[in-house]
């Protein structure tokens, strides 16, 4: 288990990227980026509003982010 936990916090965020592109693309998708700045700023107001964690928050916010509301 110890290095399993070790592989996955090691695993480069462009290497997942490029993994989650490969992915969509096999399985006949989009893969759409969507700028995550400072969408942690908004969710913290609106996560104490809602009764979520700023991480959850901050997710929705990027898929409304990305849905053009």
């Amino acid at each position: 288990m110890k290095n399993v936990n070790r592989k996955v916090a090691r695993f480069p965020y462009r290497t997942l990227l490029r993994h989650a592109k490969t992915m969509v693309k096999k399985r006949d998708g989009v893969f759409v980026t969507v700028s995550p700045a400072y969408t942690s700023i908004d969710a913290i107001p609106l996560s104490r509003k809602l009764g979520l964690d700023v991480h959850t928050t901050s997710a929705y916010l990027l898929a409304l982010r990305y849905l053009n509301l």
